[in-house]
């Protein structure tokens, strides 16, 4: 959601208890990326976008459960996102299953708890 950033932001602020409901402007994010890209460099074929849609299957469905979760999101939000995922990956926006099984990680993070992380 990097377009709704701003947005996003404020609503979280406010839910937090913040008084400004502006506390973040779309002139406070900067758009323009450091680097300079060629056309060819942007281009993804229809193909590869498929392709990366069917990798990114799981991660797409956790976000898809981030999205529908998040509290500071209103339904129009949430809609408003999920139509916008539909258009980049049509396939995994509306089914919830994927090919490859969602991994179980919930022993491993249980297994690790405690642990320190640099």
């Amino acid at each position: 959601r990097n377009n709704h950033m701003v947005d996003d932001w404020n609503a979280i602020n406010k839910f937090l208890g913040g008084q400004r409901p502006d506390i973040l402007k779309s002139g406070d994010i900067p758009v323009n990326n450091a680097h300079t890209k060629n056309a060819t460099e942007l281009y993804l074929s229809k193909y590869s976008k498929v392709a990366l849609c069917q990798v990114l299957c799981n991660e797409i469905q956790v976000y898809k459960d981030l999205i529908r979760g998040a509290i500071n999101l209103n339904a129009d939000d949430v809609n408003a996102t999920l139509e916008e995922l539909e258009g980049v990956c049509p396939k995994e926006a509306v089914e919830n299953i994927c090919s490859r099984k969602r991994p179980n990680i919930r022993r491993k993070i249980e297994d690790r708890k405690g642990e320190e992380y640099y």
